[in-house]
């Protein structure tokens, strides 16, 4: 049996703005990301459209939002390049094991070679939210937890391989905050 991973560490954040009414810009169906990214495992045929959205991009942020990112960022990436984005799993969707290439990321400092994403999660953990992080299940958060995850290159041994998956009742909403290591 995997051992639990634990989150990495905790920042206090609040925000009024419910994140139910965020409008969002991107749907991505993570199964189409194994064409760019390589995949550990074969991709299984009945993940389609109907299961398997990651929801990403948030289209005009509200300011509150906005400054969770900024206060997260200055401690995260001190004086330094960040991109941000909040990415929700609806209930009765998965996202798939994969790696983040971190292409917005990239563009920020074109000359870094190692990367790291956080995701900070913005509400408390329910009932059949899931993520795994290199096979070891993460079970346990609140409010203001994050998990740092390493994207250095494309190469499956410098990467931590994820996936998350919702089969509770209420939206996984998380904010994840990429740039150089070192800032």
């Amino acid at each position: 049996m995997a051992v639990e991973r634990k989150v990495d560490g905790h920042i206090d954040i609040s925000y009024t703005s419910k994140l139910e009414s965020l409008e969002f810009e991107d749907r991505v169906l993570s199964q189409i990301q194994s064409e760019k990214v390589p995949y550990r495992k074969n991709q299984i045929p009945w993940y389609h459209e109907g299961n398997n959205i990651l929801i990403n991009i948030v289209k005009d942020p509200p300011d509150d939002i906005t400054a969770v990112a900024v206060t997260a960022a200055e401690k995260l990436f001190p004086g330094g390049r960040f991109g941000w984005t909040i990415d929700l799993v609806n209930p009765g969707n998965t996202v798939l094991e994969h790696i983040d290439p971190l292409p917005d990321a990239r563009r920020l400092a074109p000359e870094a070679k190692k990367f790291v994403r956080y995701v900070l999660f913005l509400r408390d953990r329910q009932p059949g939210q899931y993520i795994e992080v290199n096979d070891q299940p993460v079970i346990h958060w609140v409010t203001g937890d994050y998990l740092r995850l390493r994207a250095e290159d494309l190469t499956d041994q410098d990467h931590d391989w994820h996936m998350a998956t919702n089969g509770g009742l209420h939206p996984l909403y998380v904010m994840t905050i990429s740039g150089p290591v070192g800032g």
